[in-house]
């Protein structure tokens, strides 16, 4: 069983609105309430209510800029060029000016997104027919590549602000493109692979501290330094943390490493012993160690695992703990197939453990 499977979807959309900073989810509450049999159904769903919500305010447009030989001046006038093109063309400017337009780079990667639903013979009929009939409005918008439009980052402003979540379905489905199977071009993937769910946890989790616990931790993927006064070697690798919670008020001065982990598998088996992965242990214990530096125990770490479908986990309180020197460290499970508010308290109970 992989994690993708035991996942609530829905909860997914949850965790999209977090990672990507988009949390205004005015319109789109009826879709969160849905059942969807697959995530690309969810993900081609939103991306429908997300375009229609836009169409209704208006597409957002911007300045591009446009270069033509014109019978009068406007803009910026290219002299060296106008002196061919007026005797070629009849006494013409060559000018560049600015225009606004909604051939913009957000409009081109929604437009992109919208055209691989389009091409997905795993989207549901309707939400496909909702998509056909939106991707229209959007007809004066150049087509770019998947590669391309992986690379636009838009700039968000007041009056575009309203794109994120929309925008954060077009990220999240284009880094879950695979090959097609006609070696023509790309895909959507059928379901999110673990990769993809793993990362979106990570930073789900990092952005979920962020907003609800902003008063009494910082939140942060922090790159720790070798606690060492030596030259280091230039193979060895760096140390960079899913979420590091720095305490404030009465937590100030201590830190709790997350180790986040989203995959099928928990434990693992060695002689017939049930147990966490080594590797997982011994790099969060490398990361406690370094991050100590007074060596005082103010650094605790935590495995924080997404529960599968496994089941008799020996991590119940009093049993998922343990000390290494100075320093606490504890296993937790959070169980994202629950309702997303009885996910909220398994995360909120973590900040306890600093």
């Amino acid at each position: 069983m992989r994690a993708e499977d035991t996942v609530v979807i829905r909860n997914i959309f949850t965790m999209l609105a977090y990672a990507y900073r988009a949390l205004d989810l005015r319109g789109f509450e009826e879709v969160g309430a849905e059942d969807f049999d697959s995530v690309l159904d969810l993900l081609g769903a939103v991306y429908a209510k997300g375009l229609a919500s836009q169409v209704r305010r208006g597409i957002d447009q911007g300045y591009v800029e446009l270069t033509e030989d014109l019978g009068c001046a406007r803009g910026r006038i290219d002299v060296r060029a106008s002196s061919g093109a007026r005797l070629r063309q009849g006494l013409r400017l060559r000018c560049t000016y600015s225009e606004m337009s909604r051939d913009t780079e957000l409009n081109r990667l929604i437009k992109c997104v919208g055209l691989m639903f389009l091409r997905s013979s795993e989207l549901a009929a309707k939400t496909k027919a909702d998509v056909r009939r939106l991707l229209p409005y959007l007809g004066d918008v150049a087509l770019v590549e998947p590669a391309q439009a992986r690379r636009i980052r838009p700039a968000y402003t007041r009056v575009n602000r309203s794109y994120q979540l929309l925008v954060a379905i077009c990220r999240f489905a284009l880094a879950g493109l695979l090959p097609d199977k006609s070696g023509e071009g790309e895909g959507f993937a059928k379901v999110v692979d673990g990769q993809q769910l793993s990362h979106l946890y990570e930073k789900f989790l990092l952005e979920y501290y962020r907003r609800h616990h902003a008063n009494e931790v910082g939140a942060a993927a922090k790159r720790i330094d070798w606690n060492t006064d030596d030259a280091l070697p230039v193979f060895l690798p760096g140390m960079n943390t899913d979420v590091t919670l720095t305490g404030k008020g009465e937590r100030k001065g201590r830190t709790l490493i997350i180790d986040a982990k989203c995959y099928g598998q928990i434990l693992t088996s060695h002689h017939g012993k049930s147990m966490v992965s080594p590797d997982n242990v011994y790099q969060l214990s490398t990361y406690v160690n370094n991050a100590d530096v007074a060596r005082d125990g103010s650094v605790s770490g935590m495995l924080l695992y997404a529960l599968t479908d496994e089941r008799d986990l020996p991590f119940r309180p009093g049993e998922r703990g343990w000390m290494s020197g100075p320093n606490r460290f504890e296993v937790r499970t959070v169980d994202l197939g629950r309702p997303f508010d009885e996910v909220a308290a398994q995360l909120d109970d973590v900040i306890g453990f600093m």
